[in-house]
């Protein structure tokens, strides 16, 4: 690198450009902070490469209490492995839980660490979303429930924000039809109209939850035609923030949508593929099926 350094800057001089050695730096490797150190808790050994049929308040408590060694000493690094690990342990169902009362323990626990470090979000909910996909239906009922019941703070306390998406993205994976329709209602009821989230609404949208999925579009429909544009927002809405969520409509509802919605993927005749709006989405099912 400084090899690499040193004839950069003799080609630059020809051009009368230089580094601004301010925002230039070599590292050798990672910087020490930024390392994982699962070297210094062989307490998780069990939880992190074992095979547990039953997550006990044994378990739990040694998981809660590292978690907590970690956030005191700033280790986020190893906080953001360790909880990789246990996601990875939890989707292969080397990690069960049975145990009503612990489960939702791990939960509000795991919930309340997200509040502390936002940076863990995405860690944090991707464990409880594989927990959610392990676990039988009793549970995770219960895992809705324990999560439905912070949708309050979380839209008063970290609205639009990475941490919003992903708390989002677990109730959508946990709960049932009905259920996903009872938090889009609650959503959207502490929102403006203008003011929804497209990703938000995305990880909403998802196969056999079908009034969830045409209020979503209705939604979507209404923004469109509200738009101060003569031709409303169809005729960019392709080259908005919006195609995000009107890609995932168009997947999860096998293409059963509103004419308006159908002609950004094909024509009128529905032969032809409109490759400058969002065709592409169209082309790419055809060919994976």
């Amino acid at each position: 690198m400084e090899l690499i350094k040193h004839h950069l800057i003799k080609l630059f001089r020809q051009y009368e450009l230089s580094f601004n050695d301010s925002k230039f730096q070599i590292y050798k490797g990672f910087e020490i902070q930024k390392q994982a150190h699962l070297e210094r808790y062989p307490i998780i050994k069990t939880l992190t490469n074992g095979h547990i049929e039953q997550f006990l308040f044994e378990d739990y408590n040694t998981l809660r209490e590292t978690i907590i060694n970690l956030l005191a000493e700033s280790d986020i690094p190893t906080a953001k492995a360790i909880l990789s690990i246990i996601e990875k342990q939890l989707k292969n169902k080397n990690i069960k839980f049975k145990n009503n009362k612990v489960v939702i323990s791990l939960m509000l626990f795991l919930i309340k660490v997200t509040y502390v470090k936002p940076v863990l979000a995405m860690h944090i909910y991707k464990v409880i979303s594989a927990a959610i996909s392990t676990a039988i239906p009793i549970i995770r009922h219960k895992i809705w429930n324990t999560l439905f019941a912070e949708l309050d703070y979380i839209e008063e306390s970290f609205s639009d924000t990475d941490l919003e998406v992903w708390y989002f993205y677990a109730l959508g994976k946990a709960g049932t039809s009905k259920e996903t329709s009872k938090a889009f209602s609650a959503y959207k009821k502490k929102k403006n109209q203008t003011d929804l989230n497209v990703l938000v609404l995305t990880v909403l949208l998802k196969q056999n939850s079908k009034q969830t999925n045409q209020r979503i579009e209705s939604e979507i429909v209404n923004i469109a035609n509200s738009s101060l544009s003569p031709d409303g927002y169809w005729a960019t809405i392709s080259q908005s923030k919006w195609w995000l969520p009107i890609s995932k409509l168009w997947i999860v509802t096998e293409r059963k949508v509103c004419p308006d919605i159908k002609k950004l993927f094909i024509s009128n005749n529905g032969n032809k593929i409109q490759w400058d709006k969002l065709g592409i989405i169209e082309f790419l099912l055809k060919n994976n099926n």
